[in-house]
């Protein structure tokens, strides 16, 4: 899904759940941008953009705004991506954590490479969890990040579990103590 790691983070920042009917997630989106950005110019140019990722409902005026050329589009979620969190990092450090980064599409990968500098100027950090999958769109990410940040990047390379760490892990998330053996 285009954006999907983008559409999880915004929805995340704002507090808006998927399963929020559309008309509250709206208001939601607009009270949160009007409360992190100070500017409301600010938070007025970046809802439509957020909406439209979210698949929510635009106000009038704001489907012209938004029927613009994808990497024009891009450039415009790219703008509002950067104006959220600079808003979250006024209020104090940021910590945005990306699970699953190998599965993630190139449009999030993308706008992911062109946010990550922002930690070098505010108080930002970046945690990404993703399997060492080099083909990915992903891992294009650790070596940008590894040319962003140099030695201040720090690498957690986890190697698989023993047969013994496996089995503890299966009973500890199952809880069933009747587990047959084999299925252990």
């Amino acid at each position: 899904l285009p954006y999907h790691l983008l559409i999880d983070l915004v929805r995340s920042i704002l507090g808006i759940p998927f399963g929020l009917p559309e008309g509250e997630a709206r208001a939601r989106l607009d009270r949160e941008l009007a409360a992190l950005l100070a500017d409301p110019s600010a938070a007025a140019d970046t809802a439509p953009y957020l909406a439209q990722l979210l698949d929510l409902p635009l106000l009038p005026g704001e489907a012209e705004r938004t029927r613009v050329d994808p990497d024009i589009l891009q450039g415009r979620l790219l703008a509002a991506t950067l104006r959220l969190l600079r808003g979250m990092a006024a209020r104090g450090p940021v910590v945005l954590v990306c699970e699953d980064l190998h599965w993630a599409d190139p449009a999030s990968i993308e706008v992911a490479r062109q946010v990550m500098p922002l930690a070098t100027q505010l108080p930002i950090l970046f945690v990404a969890a993703l399997r060492a999958d080099t083909d990915s769109p992903g891992w294009a990410l650790i070596g940008h990040g590894r040319e962003t940040f140099g030695e201040a990047l720090t690498e957690i390379t986890l190697e698989p579990l023993s047969e013994a760490d496996s089995r503890t892990l299966v009973s500890n998330l199952l809880e069933i103590e009747s587990l047959p053996e084999h299925v252990r």
